[in-house]
């Protein structure tokens, strides 16, 4: 005689996911301190394998705040700034070029040393309404922070055996 497998329709080593949710009042770091329990108590079971967690509460994030008053005094749309820092932080699409019967697609972004840290914002320039390029360091300020990743939620997976 066997067992039946221990969850219905995973198969005795098929996997599993689950989330852990939160319903009180607990903390972004309460809720990876009980993830990253659960994994550990898991790795004491034999019938448990693989079981991780992605979720993190301290994942390196970068802060970027415009000075919108300030942006709006030296007559500097928005949208300026945000688009200048995409493209050199990021990149954006231009266009194609044919080149020996072969289409390439052309980026513009600002070369790796350049955008490798928020100090790299003394670099760039933003052109104002008048035409006069400003210092993006004075309109922008990056700072360093932790915190989840852009979504809050968890997934979890493991082999049963």
């Amino acid at each position: 005689m066997f067992e039946p497998p221990p969850c219905r329709a995973s198969g005795s080593y098929g996997g599993f996911q689950f989330m852990l949710q939160d319903q009180g009042n607990n903390t972004l770091s309460d809720l990876d301190r009980v993830a990253h329990q659960i994994v550990g108590a898991s790795r004491q079971r034999k019938d448990l394998t693989g079981l991780l967690t992605t979720f993190s509460a301290n994942d390196p994030q970068v802060l970027v705040t415009i000075d919108r008053e300030k942006a709006k005094t030296m007559n500097i749309p928005l949208s300026q700034i945000t688009t200048t820092l995409g493209v050199f932080m990021g990149s954006e699409y231009i266009n194609d070029f044919d080149y020996n019967n072969r289409t390439y697609r052309v980026f513009v972004q600002a070369d790796q040393p350049f955008r490798m840290s928020g100090s790299d914002l003394h670099s760039y320039y933003v052109r104002s309404d008048s035409g006069q390029m400003v210092p993006l360091d004075n309109l922008a300020k990056v700072t360093e922070s932790s915190g989840p990743p852009s979504s809050p939620t968890t997934t979890s997976s493991a082999q049963s055996k």
